[in-house]
């Protein structure tokens, strides 16, 4: 009878194992051609711009940015862990205290914030700019993961 326990116990843990781990997607690496999200001028409330990898070599990716704007360069190169790949949020595990890159209609760039409220769709985002911290209220599709 303990024996028939522990199997049940064991299968039972196993199964549950088994099913977070399928809800939970393991990330590809990084690739050519990626969309992903980096800062021109790196420092804690800087913005966040897109660019695409144009390639890779070891820890370092050349990137090309979105929009040229009032940068110099239209191409950088940066460490893997610089850079964010362009995912998007699913409203359902996305909670308060959630790390987030939000995109606001109003601003030009994109800013690493918190989610200090969620209230069915809409989610409040304080993100810092500058010296200022800020609040907006946005949609999911406005939320994308955040870097590390």
């Amino acid at each position: 009878m303990v024996k028939k326990t522990a199997m049940i116990v064991v299968c039972t843990m196993l199964a549950l194992g088994f099913f977070i781990a399928s809800d939970c997607k393991k990330e590809e690496p990084l690739a050519e051609g990626d969309l992903v999200y980096a800062q021109y001028w790196e420092g804690e409330g800087e913005g966040w711009e897109e660019a695409k990898v144009v390639s890779l070599e070891g820890e370092e990716a050349t990137i090309e940015w979105k929009r040229l704007g009032i940068k110099s360069e239209p191409q950088a190169t940066k460490h893997i862990n610089k850079i964010v790949k362009m995912v998007p949020l699913e409203a359902k595990k996305v909670k308060e205290g959630t790390k987030v890159i939000v995109q606001a209609d109003d601003l030009l760039y994109q800013y690493v914030g918190k989610v200090t409220k969620k209230d069915k769709d809409i989610f409040t985002v304080d993100f810092l700019y500058g010296d200022t911290t800020y609040t907006r209220e946005v949609g999911i599709q406005y939320l994308w993961k955040a870097p590390e």
